[in-house]
């Protein structure tokens, strides 16, 4: 019996080695979990921030279409503010062209008119100068202008 419990002694001795050896490696599982927790929480962080700054550029980017096509329409309506200012520029220089034609016209019916109205003044003034030369050689004729004077 004496054997037996010489080797009692040695079993347990390699029992509470390997006792020890499985309470440092739970140890270092235990700081292995910890640090691989830590890790998860740090990632979780970053994970939420990047999914606030994606959903933030997502605003950014719809704001930024309403933007450009508010920016499209916009210059749509300048275009056919620009198409029609051009058309009413074309057409004020027509009739610009056209009256300053007309312009030119009545100029020269005035000039023709005012050469006929001094021509018609010259004659009145012959007839006037002929019919008192006529008066004064015949004072006793009536004048045939104003018949009973």
């Amino acid at each position: 019996m004496a054997s037996g419990l010489e080797a009692a002694p040695p079993l347990l001795s390699v029992l509470l080695q390997l006792l020890g050896q499985c309470q440092e490696g739970e140890t270092v599982a235990l700081k292995s979990l910890r640090n691989a927790q830590e890790d998860n929480r740090r990632l979780q962080e970053g994970l939420s921030g990047m999914q606030r700054a994606l959903a933030q550029m997502e605003n950014q980017k719809w704001e930024a279409e309403r933007a450009s096509l508010r920016l499209e329409k916009d210059k749509m309506a300048l275009k056919r503010m620009l198409d029609k200012v051009e058309r009413e520029k074309l057409s004020t220089r027509e009739e610009s062209l056209r009256l300053s034609a007309e312009k030119g016209r009545l100029g020269c019916s005035l000039t023709s008119v005012e050469q006929e109205l001094a021509e018609a003044c010259q004659q009145i003034r012959l007839l006037e100068i002929l019919t008192l030369k006529d008066e004064l050689r015949s004072p006793d004729t009536p004048s045939p202008i104003c018949p009973g004077s």
